[in-house]
């Protein structure tokens, strides 16, 4: 049972003491009471009047065994219900006639028929407070496992984009390695083409100063060719080159 439902049904059970000792006390009182009106019957009858013994064996002889069993019954049933409240009474609000006096045992299974219905009324309460106390909880469940179906798709979608993305970077990273390297063959080359055009403008101009006549036409054009190479290569930098230039 939930913990929320424990507090009512304690009370609910300490009603139920509660109203089962005030109608054994008043059961008890009433049948009490019956005993000594019926006693009481008998005594003043028996000194009021006299006894008609004629009319006293007549009686006795129309009690059969039958019915002093019953009476029996009724009175066995009627101390039994003072000690147990909740048992099931066999009196039905009948009363053996006894000469006289009357045994006045009616209205016990009004009592009773008022404890079950209480009883029956107070499981009524609890029975549909713990149903709608379970439907609200069904609901509840029906809501979160929706908002949670909800969660792990979207969950589910934010890391498909995640991977998508990661295999972008992934890509962008490998493209940049591949850059970095042409970069880094482009940067060799240069150099080495930078070193041997201005190495070959040293050459050509420490041989073109052993020619016999330096103002021939093409000794002219020789050297103006190298050293336009040497200012052009000069006039250019490159990074990686000069970073590796002895």
């Amino acid at each position: 049972m939930p913990k929320d439902v424990n507090p009512d049904s304690r009370r609910s059970r300490a009603s139920l003491r509660e109203l089962a000792h005030i109608r054994r006390h008043a059961l008890s009182s009433r049948l009490r009471r019956d005993e000594d009106d019926m006693q009481c019957d008998v005594t003043s009858s028996s000194i009021d009047t006299p006894v008609d013994t004629s009319e006293l064996a007549t009686h006795l002889s129309a009690l059969s065994l039958d019915t002093l069993e019953e009476c029996r019954g009724s009175h066995f049933s009627t101390y039994q219900g003072r000690m147990d409240p909740t048992a099931e009474w066999g009196c039905s609000g009948g009363a053996v006639a006894l000469p006289g006096g009357s045994a006045r045992l009616g209205g016990c299974a009004d009592v009773m028929t008022g404890i079950h219905s209480t009883a029956l009324d107070q499981a009524l309460k609890a029975n549909a407070s713990l149903r709608r106390r379970v439907q609200m909880l069904e609901r509840r469940e029906g809501t979160l496992k929706s908002e949670l179906r909800v969660q792990k798709r979207t969950v589910e979608s934010m890391e498909t984009e995640a991977a998508g993305a990661r295999r972008l970077v992934e890509i962008a990273e490998e493209r940049a390695r591949e850059l970095e390297a042409r970069i880094e063959k482009l940067n060799d080359e240069s150099f080495r083409y930078c070193r041997w055009w201005l190495s070959e403008y040293r050459s050509v101009h420490d041989l073109l100063a052993f020619v016999a006549d330096p103002n021939d036409r093409d000794v002219h054009r020789i050297a103006s060719s190298s050293r336009a190479r040497f200012l052009e290569f000069s006039s250019v930098e490159f990074p990686g080159a000069m970073a590796r230039a002895p």
